[in-house]
Parts: structure tokens; sequence; C-alpha cells
């Protein structure tokens, strides 16, 4: 096995890593992928480089698996499961549990306002910072927020628990069975409200703690570092409400996780931009390539 991974949690501390890579017999599609069980003395890693916003618990960063010959009962799951577990195991609990986490932090962030508010007085004028209507603003509408993101996180939980019989592994005897995959696209909702929400009540949190706020001590701070993670963490907001708003708009297969599908509504109003001697130049190469390619495979 060869592999370059630019992003490992605890990279280079983990006992054993689960490695996905393109499968043995991978002929250009990157949904064919593999899972193997690598050991930690396999493994090439710096972790002593990775400094993170002062997120020094997260460890993470590239390892190298270079060249290791691991034996066959390594491989975790059928030759090219690798994006069908993804979809059914993986990514269904990474999400859920990543935005009870993203959740968590939020409501610890909320518990150290209320803590700091109702306790800090402002003596010139006699009111306590929570008796400013703004502060309470604050932490009414951050209380709202973060109750509907773990409702949803719940009720999810609850619908994957429904579909598996109480997350039953057995019927997963037959590798094509995936009830949670049904769920991916809600469990994509669930992940980027979470992120969104920590996100802003962190800002919100702060704003109410004031310039106390910035100081280690009172634990905002960190809080705040570790919320701002979730919006970046894979698969990103970004990329996220695409994948909710595409899938909705043109269907599940418009979102060609694999980049095997061609675009030819792109494809064909970037070609009537070129004039006739464009064209013959466009179909010369491509005839070249197409060419070169039938000669290395014969």
């Amino acid at each position: 096995m060869r592999k370059k991974a630019s992003w490992t949690t605890s990279g280079g501390f983990a006992d054993w890593y689960i490695v996905q890579t393109t499968s043995p017999d991978f002929g250009g599609n990157y949904a064919n992928l593999s899972c193997f069980l690598i050991l930690a003395d396999e493994v090439k890693s710096n972790p002593s480089n990775w400094n993170g916003l002062g997120l020094r618990g997260n460890q993470s960063g590239p390892i190298e698996i270079d060249n290791v010959e691991i034996p066959r009962n390594r491989l975790v799951g059928p030759v090219g499961d690798g994006a069908t577990s993804n979809d059914e195991c993986v990514d269904p609990f990474f999400l859920l549990c990543s935005s009870a986490c993203w959740n968590g932090i939020a409501m610890g962030m909320i518990d150290i306002a209320k803590n700091h508010t109702t306790r800090k007085t402002h003596v010139d004028v006699g009111m306590r910072v929570a008796d400013y209507p703004t502060i309470q603003d604050y932490i009414g509408e951050c209380i709202m927020d973060t109750n509907a993101a773990r409702a949803l996180d719940y009720q999810m939980g609850q619908a994957m628990d429904a579909a598996t019989n109480n997350c039953d592994w057995s019927l997963h005897k037959d590798p094509s069975a995936m009830p949670r995959a049904q769920y991916l696209h809600w469990m994509w909702q669930v992940k980027f409200i979470a992120a969104k929400n920590v996100a802003h009540v962190s800002d919100k949190m702060l704003h109410a703690c004031g310039g106390t706020g910035y100081k280690p001590a009172l634990g905002i701070e960190r809080y705040l570092r570790d919320a701002k993670a979730g919006w970046v963490m894979g698969p990103t907001n970004e990329v996220l409400r695409q994948f909710v708003g595409k899938m909705a708009l043109l269907g599940t297969q418009s979102l060609d996780y694999w980049n095997q599908s061609l675009n030819e509504r792109v494809l064909n109003n970037e070609l009537k931009k070129l004039d006739a001697d464009g064209k013959r130049q466009l179909a010369e190469k491509l005839l070249a390539e197409a060419n070169g390619k039938m000669s290395s495979v014969a």
C-alpha cells in the first residue's frame, strides 16, 4: 500500500488507522475504494508540527504509508466497498456525533455566559450585565437556535435507529444493505445547522461576556476556537448547502461525487464559444488523446 493523507485526526498518536484507498483493480473510477486496517508502526507522521489555532488536542496532520505490504486479512469489508461504507456507516455516524459535539459546545458557552453575566455588576448604574435587554436577547436567541439544532440531531438519530432495529449490525451480513444511507441528505443538514449555530453562538456569547471573554480563565475563548472548527470540518458548510440545494433542484445524480458524469449543458455552452478553427483544434487534440489512450491500452 502507498497512501498520503494530508489531514488525519490523531495522526501519529493512534494505535491503528482505517485507511481508504483506490482498490487494487482501480481503473479510473474513484468510487472504487477499499478500506484497510493499518497499524501505528506502518505509518510515517510528524505530529509535533501540528499547531492549529490553539487546538493542541486535535493533533491533525499528514500521514504516509510508504509501500507497506499488509496481509489480506487487513481488508475491511469487500474490495470496492469504500464508497458504500462511507454512505452507510462513516458519514451518518460522523455527522450525527460531530453535530452533537457542536451542540454541546454551544450549550457550554451559553452556560459560561449565563454565569458571568448574572454575577458581573456595573456598579455605576447598579445593574448586572444580565439585566440589559441586549444580553437577554443574545441568550434567548442562542438557546432557541441551539435547541432546534439539538432536536434535529436527536430526530435523525432516532430515524436511523428505527431503520436499523436499534443499530442491529446483523443487517449488514448483506453488504448491499444500506438502511442509513437514505438519510444521508438529512445528515448533511444536521451538520450544517449545528456548525452554523455554534459559530453564531460563539460570537454572541463572546459579545455578551465583553472583554472578559478574551481571558482564558473564563473559558469562552477556548470554546470559540473549537466552535469555529465546525464550519470547515469536512464536508464544509459551503459544500453541504450546495449538495442539498443541487440535489433538491436537479436530483441525486447531479451531485456526481466521484467526478464521473459529464455535464453536457456546460460542455455544449462552452463549445458554442469556439469558432470553426477552435473547434478543429479541439477535435484534433481530443482525437490525439483518444488514439494515444487506445494505443497505450492495446
